[in-house]
């Protein structure tokens, strides 16, 4: 639900400062447990905007490395300029380290997030946010079974891969194609 929004199209408040439009992308699809994601916003703004994402779960309280239920399992930061952001942060899944309140899912349930867009302009700031929906299913993970440890490959030279679907190809997840990309750092 977007707030500060006219007929889709930002509005100006009495003191000039035009409410941006803030988009958290179609909700409703199905991701594996234990898998990284990343949603992406989009804003109609007037001067620099920031993004903020969070989830919006609301569940018993508890341990925070020890979700129950709806509990919520990945902790709001600073907001930035750019409208995307990876769940766990992608510095953590590259260094395989664990910040605390950043988790995983895994187990089914579904997850609820809102991005906040902060639109700094003259004259003030415009302010509106929106949600997103999806579920995690029981799943996968999708997992690369070799090479799964540090590896040095020749220059130019080919390699095989491999992997396990881990029933991610099957309802609810319905993944039909595999992305599998070679980071070299």
């Amino acid at each position: 639900s977007t707030t500060g929004l006219g007929n889709g199209c930002p509005v100006t408040t009495s003191t000039g400062v035009v409410v941006p439009v803030a988009e958290a992308g179609t909700g409703g699809f199905t991701i594996p447990i234990s898998t990284p994601f990343t949603l992406a916003a989009s804003a109609t703004a007037t001067g620099s905007p920031t993004f903020c994402w969070e989830e919006a779960d609301r569940g018993s309280a508890g341990a925070p490395d020890s979700p129950v239920g709806n509990a919520p399992i990945f902790r709001s930061f600073d907001p930035t300029a750019g409208p995307t952001r990876t769940f766990p942060k992608a510095s953590d899944l590259l260094n395989n380290v664990h910040t605390i309140g950043e988790l995983l899912p895994s187990y089914a349930r579904t997850l609820s997030f809102k991005v906040t867009v902060r639109d700094v302009q003259a004259g003030g700031i415009g302010v509106a946010n929106d949600t997103i929906s999806f579920r995690v299913a029981a799943a996968g993970p999708f997992v690369v079974t070799s090479p799964n440890t540090g590896v040095s490959w020749p220059g130019g030279s080919q390699q095989t891969v491999t992997w396990n679907v881990a029933g991610t190809t099957a309802t609810p997840v319905n993944c039909a194609s595999v992305n599998l990309r070679l980071s070299t750092d």
